[in-house]
């Protein structure tokens, strides 16, 4: 475990990723499907090809005692997650629509960023700083949870089994953020982090305050989304892939989130947290 070894596992999904990029900016494209099968069976190809110590599946903190490698596995992990989450969003067309599959590795994305917070103070820098890794990594993937959970139409039955956890490492992530633990003023990720953490923070205390608006239950789908939700989607739907600033102030403009007044820090979502020392 080195940084050539990490370098060239970059380069390799950065390959992946790069066609995966341009199919998903591509306005023009048709059908994809075997397009995106054929990088899928690439993705899994390099992922099997690993050496078994490099991969992880569970917890980082029972991987390895080394600091460094901790950091190390869990940067090869992030890294192929994040190009499975890219696959799985070519294949969500609609915001109206649920997807299984996408909300899955989004949520094992964000459980484990949220990990490599918590054990922060146990981890040797391999390569990325945190920051930067909860920005390309924790981020994406927590604003596709809170699309998914924003719509009142339907809610894919991975998330509502895994609630619970989803919004207590929503709360960690936001808190941390927010807290200055992550990154301070200056930061090149400083900006993207506390406007993503003022919504997110938003949006928990809403869901506290109104559990039902969240639509998180086994119930049937409601016959017809309210006006101003598809009046938002249909606007948010043009601004999604402009820039990660203007993706976390599109889902702030939400019916669901507006007129919610900014809190302050810890305001709303300190029932959600958990302290450190019970994490894990």
């Amino acid at each position: 475990m080195n940084y050539r070894a990490d370098s060239r596992w970059s380069a390799l999904c950065a390959f992946v990723k790069e066609d995966a990029i341009e199919l998903l900016f591509d306005n023009n494209r048709s059908d994809c499907r075997q397009t995106i099968d054929a990088l899928q069976n690439l993705a899994d190809k390099h992922w099997n090809a690993l050496p078994m110590h490099f991969r992880v599946r569970d917890s980082i903190r029972n991987h390895s005692e080394s600091p460094f490698e901790r950091d190390f596995v869990a940067s090869i992990r992030l890294n192929h997650l994040h190009l499975i989450f890219l696959l799985r969003r070519l294949a969500w067309d609609r915001l109206s629509e649920t997807s299984g599959p996408l909300i899955e590795v989004a949520m094992e994305t964000l459980k484990l960023v949220v990990e490599l917070i918590v054990l922060r103070e146990e981890l040797s820098n391999s390569g990325s700083k945190l920051s930067w890794k909860i920005s390309h990594y924790g981020l994406p993937a927590a604003g596709i949870i809170l699309l998914v959970m924003l719509n009142s139409h339907v809610t894919p039955p991975n998330l509502r089994a895994s609630r619970s956890r989803v919004l207590q490492d929503l709360a960690v992530l936001t808190t941390e953020i927010e807290r200055g633990t992550i990154a301070k003023a200056g930061d090149p990720n400083h900006g993207l982090l506390t406007k993503a953490a003022q919504t997110i923070h938003r949006f928990l205390n809403q869901t506290l305050s109104d559990e039902s608006s969240c639509q998180l239950y086994a119930a049937p789908p409601v016959p017809e989304r309210p006006h101003d939700e598809v009046m938002w989607e249909q606007q948010f739907g043009q601004e999604i892939k402009e820039s990660e600033f203007s993706f976390w102030e599109g889902i702030a403009d939400h019916p669901f989130l507006d007129g919610q007044y900014l809190l302050t820090e810890g305001d709303g979502v300190d029932e959600l947290y958990v302290p450190e020392s019970q994490q894990l």
